[in-house]
């Protein structure tokens, strides 16, 4: 069994895409009951919903809205799940083209996370949720896990 530098650069990409995924999931679920297309009993789900309903209450953001605010994130989530589990499957020796995808599946999560602390501070998030610290650790080990699976 490899435990060497490629296969713990696997390990990460595949923690990561594994995570994307089920957040994935349950926002959808979230949306879909939502939308009523789950039952209210339904149980995998995230709760995002009821949060941005909250927070972006600070500025009177009609129903819509927020249901066009959980899509998009639903959609870039299965994105950068996607990406991830292409870099993870793709790893190789030579960490060249391995690289690019990983490059590529961080600069969207990266950017997920940075997009998240601004509108924590747009929507004055600290007021109703203290998420803003937990959005801050998700960038760092995104930047930190970043470093060790590009290094060669």
């Amino acid at each position: 069994m490899d435990t060497g530098p490629i296969a713990i650069k696997r390990v990460i990409l595949g923690f990561l895409a594994s995570w994307y995924s089920i957040v994935f999931l349950s926002n959808t679920f979230d949306l879909f009951k939502e939308l009523t297309i789950l039952p209210e009993s339904f149980s995998f789900h995230s709760g995002n919903f009821e949060l941005i309903e909250k927070v972006t209450a600070v500025h009177q953001f009609p129903h819509g809205m927020n249901v066009l605010l959980l899509v998009e994130v639903i959609l870039l989530e299965g994105f950068i799940a996607f990406l991830f589990w292409r870099a993870c499957f793709g790893i190789k020796a030579d960490l060249q083209q391995t690289g690019t995808k990983a490059q590529f599946a961080y600069f969207w999560g990266i950017s997920l996370w940075c997009l998240f602390l601004i509108f924590d501070e747009f929507f004055l998030v600290y007021r109703v949720f203290d998420g803003e610290y937990l959005h801050f650790c998700i960038l760092i080990f995104h930047l930190l896990s970043y470093q060790f699976v590009m290094k060669p």
